[in-house]
């Protein structure tokens, strides 16, 4: 899984309304250790001005062409929330350019409470609020503030209309468990135990189906793991790819 130079390719695909600017503390500790790493801009989210899909389906052909314009190969595709269906429905193609696939914070139904929606789509101060109370716990901790204020100013400063979209992308999204079933290659499937976006349990029916998965419970994490433990998201990253190439 290297791009000719003998770097693993680690490529992340964010959650709603994220940018790849949200992974930039796990991608620098990814690549510390010696792995190629980049997190992407979805069609539609930071620099990326493309039409945004409607769809986890469009979502994932976004990044299909994404893979083929750059002819990457053997790719390690890490996905968080949206991006974790995004990936899980990418491998279910048995897309030849990914070699493994990392999920954080998946589940099925990936369902968004109504009132979350209405306020994404006229509210969105409201709803970014709610959505930082249930993704991170509070915390005393300096650095994970910064990183979670950080992300808070990114957030807001997307286009109206990408977090509603979004999160309609993975209320609507079927395909989760036909996705999973159709995976042939090793899944990680990372559960962050305190949780109140994605539920643990969700991720249940998907691991259930998945036929090689390693199970990983990150105790009293919440689901913004990005923000509140770069350095042990990079390493459950760089452990996953080192199983993957000696396999």
């Amino acid at each position: 899984m290297d791009d000719g130079s003998g770097l693993v390719q680690v490529l992340i695909i964010p959650g709603s309304s994220d940018c790849g600017d949200v992974w930039e503390p796990v991608v620098a500790h990814v690549t510390a250790e010696g792995l190629s790493c980049e997190a992407l801009d979805l069609p539609g989210h930071g620099s990326n001005h493309a039409q945004q899909p409607t769809t986890i389906e469009g979502y994932a052909d976004s990044v299909e062409a994404y893979l083929d314009l750059r002819e990457m190969n053997d790719i390690v595709l890490v996905g968080h929330s949206m991006g974790a269906l995004i990936a899980l429905e990418l491998a279910g193609r048995s897309n030849r350019r990914v070699a493994r696939i990392i999920l954080f914070g998946v589940g099925h139904p990936m369902a968004v409470v109504p009132f979350l929606l209405d306020a994404a789509a006229n509210d969105l101060g409201r709803a970014l609020g709610l959505m930082a109370k249930w993704s991170l716990q509070p915390s005393e901790d300096t650095e994970v503030n910064q990183r979670a204020e950080a992300h808070a100013v990114l957030a807001r400063s997307q286009p109206p209309g990408v977090l509603a979209t979004a999160l309609h992308a993975c209320n609507n999204y079927a395909g989760a468990l036909e996705a999973a079933k159709r995976v042939t290659f090793r899944t990680t499937v990372v559960i962050a135990e305190a949780d109140r976006m994605v539920p643990p349990q969700t991720a249940e029916p998907i691991i259930s189906r998945l036929a090689s998965v390693k199970r990983i419970v990150m105790d009293g994490a919440s689901h913004s793991v990005q923000d509140e433990s770069p350095e042990a998201v990079a390493a459950i990253i760089v452990r996953a790819a080192a199983e993957e190439q000696s396999s």
